[in-house]
């Protein structure tokens, strides 16, 4: 199912196992803002060429794209 970024969803429930827990104001606005609800982005096309993936070098988070 894919949702567009616009669409506004409001979490109005939450249950760990069988115990129901508060849902935490403004988690919905969290959710959204971040876009976590919005379609997956395509890559451009000139990045269909690269194998793309994260790794930790010297304490720092960096993204590689190397050629394939």
């Amino acid at each position: 199912m894919s949702i567009k970024h616009s669409t506004k969803i409001t979490i109005t429930r939450m249950q760990i196992g069988e115990f129901e827990v508060k849902v935490p104001v403004g988690l919905s606005e969290l959710i959204c803002s971040a876009g976590a609800w919005s379609e997956k982005q395509k890559n451009p096309l000139y990045l269909e060429d690269y194998q793309r993936y994260v790794e930790m070098r010297n304490g720092r988070v960096i993204t590689v794209l190397k050629k394939k």
